[in-house]
């Protein structure tokens, strides 16, 4: 069964989903000279073990402020995401590169999503429930929709991708991962309420979501999900510990804004970079080019200030109250609220709460610094009132910074924290972890995400595949409102590389890494049998500095294809299948398509090598094996067994960049047909004669056409991976959610 499998939710009409992730193949490496290079027939899939390495992270976040995605802060600044996502199959269109087109081989959510957000799945299931699912038929190919019922669609599960930080603010929390998708939940039901792409930077405080997106910063009514108001982008930017108020500030002025966007006060001054504590009624500001001896005290409803000197270099205010400590050397000092000096000691304090000040290996009061209230372990991250932390024998334990007598609690959380990085969220003790490969755990151990999807396929027989991080393969097809009846699952090697299933639904073409019994690691192609899995090819590239990207195949399974990049272009194969001989080899970046009935090869040559670009490109067809005609172009995709969608670009963008002239349909002889006016349409999946999913240019963004009219069809979330799941079912993958969706 699917993990973290929700429920299903039936409209009158086709759903659309607002956000959504990029989708790319991820895959292997690797560099055929022929399709039966270091080829071989296995029986048995084999597979390496993945192992996880941990290090050090330290950090803190502070409740009220703003904060930096990559790490915590707990003096409230502002700072950016420094975390990017690249989606690998993506590059300048036509270079050599890199396939420009979405992969075929449907790579999922690597990504950023576009900036949009939804309210999205308020029901309160569980991310971390299951649900038992049928079996279905185990030896023939599904026939896709077969329940006659309304358009649906069903969240599958909740994902995410890559590292996710993570900010509470006790009822609700904020998750926000590397491909910029940002998830806002219920903390009680784990209901989605809100969804939001491109996202760089979030906080969440006093009931109020603020993020920053390339529009600008967006403020949202955390209980509902409500965006209430927008503001422009600045340098620093936060929220009030009591939602009351929202700031920024740049090299020109300081400003407080009504949570609706209001401008309530600006005061002008050089603060660029603030050191920030956004209490209900005061902003407490340490501006380094205002002055560096002195901290200000605004007032939240007028802006009028007062200030307060100290000695030594400012270090950060405490999380919970507007005292603060400064260094000097090995030493530092700590101040009270009114600017009274409290204790002066040696040490390097990073966070406060209380009287507790957290130093470099331990916790002391402030009224006492030779003595240890609790011993720290370096890898820890700090938010609010909490210490978790993870010692070298991997136990973690919460140091409670705001009970009386101090004390740490020991914790057994199922995810996370054994990764290379985590983030860590506290709040009136409710907590939550993020870690590497999209998971989330609440302090109930509850799942919040399923993990990464790392790829996902289908076919027009209905029949779907999808791959997360624990390495499995889940084999499903469509059921009553669109719900996932699960065929079987299989394990495949480590990696993040695409599938591509045939459309008889019978064979799946994976990217993988892998060991063989005896013998060197291999990078190339597996042939899997389905339902069940068994491995009934392998075929392996030989350098593996290359980079296998996408695969076409026929219906039936017994031809296929492959394209991979190097430094100097790319190359590519057609041979029979698992690991007949090959019938075609040559240099380009684009994958050679497949007539459905593998009764026809059309192959583009695109981008040979670096100084080429697709507008140079030609592209040949074939009955499969010999030659019938050339015209110029890139090929796309078939839209039935004799037609394909062939598109002309032109060099009028700078190096490397071409533009879209136009498409035309054109069949096997290669004379054109009439071609109504349509996008840039790339890596097309046939549904059928009057339906093909294709994704659209430059956006990126996944839709089903009916090529011979023109006609939009259905259109999917921004930036998500799609694949065909029968004549009326897509699977999407949106980075934060897989859906299930009858579209018709």
């Amino acid at each position: 069964m699917l993990p973290g499998l929700l429920g299903a939710a039936c409209a009158s009409d086709p759903v659309e989903a607002d956000s959504g992730a990029s989708s790319s193949d991820d895959s292997s490496s690797g560099d055929p000279t022929s399709l039966d290079e270091s080829s071989s027939v296995s029986a048995e899939a084999s597979s390496e073990a993945s192992s996880s390495t941990s290090s050090s992270s330290d950090g803190s976040s502070s409740e009220g402020g703003s904060s930096s995605d990559s790490s915590s802060s707990s003096d409230g600044s502002s700072s950016s995401d420094g975390s990017s996502s690249s989606d690998s199959s993506s590059s300048s269109d036509g270079s050599s590169s890199s396939d420009s087109s979405s992969s075929s081989d449907s790579s999922s959510s690597s990504a950023a999503t576009q900036s949009s957000t939804s309210s999205s799945d308020a029901s309160s299931s569980e991310s971390s429930s299951s649900v038992t699912t049928s079996t279905g038929d185990d030896t023939d190919a599904t026939t896709g929709d077969t329940d006659g019922g309304e358009p649906c669609e069903a969240t599958l599960m909740r994902t995410h991708v890559g590292q996710v930080q993570v900010h509470h603010d006790g009822d609700r929390f904020v998750t926000h991962d590397e491909a910029h998708n940002l998830v806002l939940w219920d903390s009680s039901t784990l209901a989605v309420l809100l969804e939001a792409g491109g996202v760089e930077w979030a906080d969440i405080a006093g009931g109020i979501l603020l993020y920053r997106d390339d529009a600008g910063l967006h403020t949202v009514d955390a209980a509902t999900g409500t965006e209430l108001g927008a503001l422009s982008p600045a340098s620093a930017h936060g929220v009030a510990r009591d939602g009351s108020y929202v700031w920024t500030s740049d090299a020109a002025a300081l400003n407080v804004y009504e949570p609706d966007g209001t401008l309530r006060w600006s005061v002008a001054g050089i603060f660029n970079a603030p050191v920030v504590r956004a209490e209900a009624g005061t902003l407490h500001v340490f501006a380094q080019n205002v002055s560096g001896t002195e901290v200000f005290h605004h007032a939240a409803a007028d802006g009028t200030a007062t200030s307060d000197a100290f000695s030594g270099t400012f270090g950060g205010w405490f999380g919970d109250v507007a005292r603060f400590w400064t260094t000097q050397g090995a030493a530092y000092r700590v101040y009270d609220t009114d600017g009274t000096q409290l204790v002066a000691s040696l040490g390097s304090p990073s966070h406060g709460w209380g009287t507790r000040i957290v130093r470099d290996d331990a916790v002391v009061d402030i009224a006492d610094p030779d003595t240890e209230l609790a011993p720290l372990d370096d890898d820890r991250v700090t938010s609010g009132a909490a210490i978790l932390s993870r010692d070298p024998g991997g136990a973690a334990s919460i140091v409670h910074l705001d009970a009386d007598p101090l004390t740490i609690e020991a914790v057994s959380p199922q995810c996370c924290i054994d990764g290379a990085t985590w983030s860590f969220a506290y709040a009136d003790g409710a907590w939550i972890i993020g870690g590497d490969d999209g998971f989330v755990e609440d302090e109930l151990e509850r799942s919040v995400t399923s993990g990464e999807v790392v790829a996902i396929a289908g076919s027009i027989a209905g029949r779907m595949a999808l791959t997360m991080q624990d390495e499995l393969v889940r084999i499903g097809e469509p059921g009553d409102s669109c719900s996932w009846d699960e065929l079987a699952s299989f394990p495949r090697s480590p990696g993040d590389g695409g599938l591509r299933m045939s459309g008889d639904g019978n064979t799946l073409l994976s990217i993988e890494r892998w060991q063989p019994m005896m013998g060197l690691t291999r990078d190339g192609t597996r042939v899997y049998a389905l339902p069940d899995g068994d491995v009934i090819g392998e075929s392996s590239l030989t350098v593996s500095t290359h980079d296998l990207r996408m695969h076409d195949i026929s219906d039936d399974g017994t031809l296929w294809s492959r394209m991979w990049l190097s430094f100097s272009g790319g190359a590519y194969t057609v041979g029979g299948a698992p690991l007949g001989a090959q019938l075609h080899a040559g240099d380009g970046d684009v994958v050679p398509r497949i007539a459905p009935d593998g009764q026809h090869v059309v192959i583009s040559d695109g981008a040979t090598d670096g100084f080429d670009t697709w507008a140079d490109s030609a592209t040949y067809i074939y009955d499969p094996e010999d030659f019938v005609n050339v015209l110029e172009g890139v090929v796309h995709g078939f839209i039935d067994d004799d037609h394909v969608l062939v598109a002309e670009y032109v060099d009028d963008c700078g190096p490397g960049c071409v533009s879209f002239v136009g498409s035309v349909i054109v069949d096997m002889t290669g004379t054109p047909v009439p071609t109504p006016d349509l996008p840039d349409l790339r890596d097309l999946a046939r549904i059928d004669d009057g339906a093909t999913l294709a994704v659209r240019h430059p956006e990126r963004d996944p839709a089903i056409y009916d090529l011979t009219t023109g006609a939009v069809l259905w259109e999917g979330p921004p930036g998500a991976a799609v694949a065909v799941a029968g004549s009326d079912h897509v699977l999407v993958s949106t980075g934060t959610r897989v859906d299930l969706v009858r579209w018709r």
